[in-house]
């Protein structure tokens, strides 16, 4: 009578000891491809970090494992990725991946993640002919349900250094993901992190963009899956961009909370189009470029935007612009002496739409040629 139970504890003790793999240092002059095709599961392969590889197609990691410590380049003119995660639990940590943007003209993302479960840690992705990390399941495959993004950072990426994204025009959905310490420099056509097309629950800290388009964005492909719900993001910084915050698209989004940004000379602070219930605190604008209004709240009700200051010299037009936008809550706007704004905040309403009622209070226009003018309306 005992022996079944016996048996059962040596079972528990194979899963148990099954889940950890042997360490396997990597050869300088190996091929990384066969090295990761004959790891066991769960297998840590470890390179010196003076090792560096070269591949001409995408490396598939079909196996749960960790890598830690290469160098690989993707070869000049060769249109694809260089890894490919279609297994969960995959670790890539301390690493630099090198993409070819100046040699092809078609793009795909130097990191496909397409199971859960990842860690993507202490690495740098540069010159990618699309993104750098690209998170998004396999259409018609898993949904993707955790995984984590920390410090990384990105160096002339055509796209994001971190993209999050669904498939099946968001069907298959990607949820409960965090992104912690993200640092994009040139990103020519993108910036730190872009969420998009339906994700939900991300929580991100952290982010970092110079010279890009933006340092966090909101999109979507105007599919009515793909209404993106619960992105928090805290200690926002943007030098030098298009945008510090963009969201645009043609799909209502909720529950976006964004916190502790400083946006410096950068062309327009914040786009935020469609995000109902969103929130916006503790903004910083420094030396505000041209765009006009520096923060637009376009299509989203219900959205509070709280503490924000504009400090160091402004182009004129409108600090803050309210347009289609019903029982928005702004409170704590202050324009400092040397900015030149026209007006404080713009509440702006076409002949189609309702009547906009907003909350404004603890307001310090004093800068402003005009502060506060009600609601102006257009017609067709």
């Amino acid at each position: 009578m005992k022996r079944p139970g016996v048996l059962v504890v040596l079972v528990g003790l194979w899963l148990i000891c099954g889940s950890h793999g042997k360490a396997i240092v990597l050869k300088c002059g190996s091929s990384l491809r066969e090295e990761i095709e004959k790891a066991d599961k769960y297998d840590i392969l470890v390179s010196n970090g003076g090792c560096k590889w070269e591949v001409s197609k995408a490396i598939i990691i079909n196996k749960p494992l960790t890598l830690k410590g290469i160098h690989v380049t993707l070869q000049s003119g060769v249109v694809g990725s260089i890894f490919s995660l279609r297994s969960n639990r995959i670790t890539i940590s301390d690493f630099t991946v090198i993409g070819n943007r100046d040699s092809v003209t078609k793009g795909q993302s130097l990191i496909n993640a397409y199971r859960s479960g990842f860690v993507i840690e202490n690495g740098a992705l540069k010159s990618s002919s699309s993104h750098g990390i690209r998170v998004a399941p396999v259409s018609g495959g898993l949904e993707i349900d955790g995984g984590v993004i920390r410090d990384v950072v990105g160096h002339r990426n055509i796209g994001n250094v971190v993209l999050l994204s669904t498939s099946r025009g968001g069907k298959t959905s990607t949820r409960n993901v965090l992104v912690e310490n993200v640092r994009a420099y040139d990103s020519k056509f993108k910036g730190a992190l872009e969420v998009s097309n339906g994700v939900q629950d991300i929580f991100a800290q952290t982010l970092y963009a110079e010279r890009c388009v933006f340092a966090f964005a909101v999109q979507d492909q105007s599919l009515n899956q793909q209404s993106i719900r619960r992105v928090f993001l805290t200690s926002v910084v943007a030098r030098k961009c298009d945008y510090g915050v963009l969201s645009k698209g043609g799909v209502r989004h909720y529950d976006i909370s964004i916190s502790g940004v400083i946006i410096e000379n950068c062309k327009t602070a914040m786009t935020l189009h469609n995000l109902n219930w969103g929130r916006v605190y503790d903004v910083r604008v420094i030396d505000a470029g041209d765009g006009k209004p520096q923060i637009g709240i376009l299509k989203s009700d219900n959205l509070t935007l709280r503490d924000v200051s504009f400090m160091g010299k402004s182009q004129s037009g409108s600090a803050v612009l309210i347009r289609e936008s019903n029982k928005v809550r702004v409170s704590g706007v202050m324009l400092s002496e040397t900015t030149s704004f026209t007006c404080g905040i713009l509440f702006f309403e076409t002949s189609q739409s309702k009547l906009i009622t907003a909350d404004i209070s603890g307001i310090d226009l004093g800068a402003a040629q005009e502060d506060v003018r009600g609601i102006e309306y257009k017609g067709d």
